[in-house]
């Protein structure tokens, strides 16, 4: 099993249960819902229903998980006759993840529960090759679905509009879903953050932010990109792209392992705060990506992460005036030992004609 091994270093446990659709895909590659995965030492066993069964056999055969078959019967007493029969007493289970109705459900089977302690979310930080592959296929995907669409920007044309055209154009090219519905804004929506897109309408001069990403084989993808529609000569636009470009800038220069995320946010927040809009970069530097859009590590002012080799994680410096526009740059990068490799390929126009 990928990365299972891990879990039982320090002798905690005798199994792990997973019950979180994503750290169960994590483990086996497997889409699965209203399943369990019961993680041994050195194999496993997945229970499912007849909606996967026939599907899991096939891709399992001759490996060491094994499909067991849960239709019709309480799948908790289905892993509790595994763990007797194997003589477990020790239960490792997602302490950081499950509902408190799932914790009394695994205190019914009369095993010992040890909570596994963020091991699971302490192995996915660090991407092996497979996973980053992924994540940098569903940044081509991004950039190729941005491209098509600022190739479709006129006047007149909606938030909403552009927003459907990237959903289809990143389906197009291999997209199974999109990380998040797009955050496309126009104008002075662009001081939003996290604007939802509406039904306003495009026209000369006014801000743009495109913040999208793809979700390829399970791996999703995030990026931003800000510029000025027509703007002509928009000397406030100008200055204030180009402080948050250069804070960018400065801490993808800077980011390697062994930096933390503290520091990090620092390299971008410092030179933007010292070209006196500190007061306007209101969220945090960055985040890691993987199987899920907001993971571990992350880049701010309280973060005590180190970064390491194989974190994914992306650096978006924003500058937001209230009333007027947003500005904000997201490349997503994977830290290596010496620096940075970029996935965000589109290019950093200020301004589009």
């Amino acid at each position: 099993m990928k990365n299972a091994v891990q879990l039982f270093l320090e002798d905690q446990f005798d199994a792990v249960v997973v019950l979180k659709d994503v750290n169960k895909y994590y483990f086996t590659d497997f889409v699965s819902e209203n399943s369990v995965l019961l993680l041994f030492r050195d194999n496993a066993t997945f229970f499912l229903d007849k909606r996967y069964t026939e599907a899991a056999r096939e891709k399992f055969r001759g490996t060491p998980v094994a499909v067991a078959d849960i239709t019709g019967v309480n799948p908790y007493e289905a892993v509790r006759e595994e763990l007797v029969g194997r003589g477990a007493t020790r239960l490792g289970y997602e302490d950081a993840a499950i509902s408190y109705a799932d914790y009394r459900i695994l205190e019914s089977l009369g095993m010992v529960l040890v909570g596994e302690r963020g091991s699971i979310d302490e192995a996915r930080k660090i991407k092996d090759e497979s996973e980053l592959a992924r994540i940098e296929r569903a940044a081509e995907i991004a950039d190729t679905a941005y491209s098509a669409a600022v190739g479709l920007l006129h006047e007149g044309v909606s938030e909403k509009e552009i927003a459907d055209e990237i959903v289809y154009r990143m389906r197009r090219e291999g997209a199974e879903d999109v990380s998040f519905d797009p955050i496309i804004a126009f104008g002075e929506n662009t001081s939003r953050p996290h604007h939802v897109y509406t039904e306003r309408k495009l026209k000369a001069g006014d801000a743009v932010t495109m913040d999208i990403g793809a979700k390829f084989k399970g791996y999703c993808s995030d990026m931003t990109r800000s510029f000025l529609y027509r703007g002509g000569k928009n000397l406030r636009y100008a200055e204030t792209y180009c402080t948050v470009l250069e804070g960018q800038k400065n801490a993808l220069k800077h980011i390697k392992a062994g930096v933390s995320g503290r520091v990090a946010d620092a390299y971008a927040r410092d030179f933007i705060t010292r070209a006196g809009y500190g007061e306007y970069f209101t969220h945090s530097l960055g985040h890691s990506v993987g199987l899920e859009i907001h993971e571990e590590p992350r880049l701010s002012e309280r973060s005590t992460d180190i970064l390491k080799a194989g974190n994914i994680v992306t650096v978006e410096p924003g500058i937001y005036l209230e009333g007027e526009f947003g500005i904000r740059i997201e490349d997503m990068v994977c830290v290596t030992e010496n620096g940075i490799v970029n996935f965000t390929k589109a290019e950093k126009n200020m301004c589009l004609e």
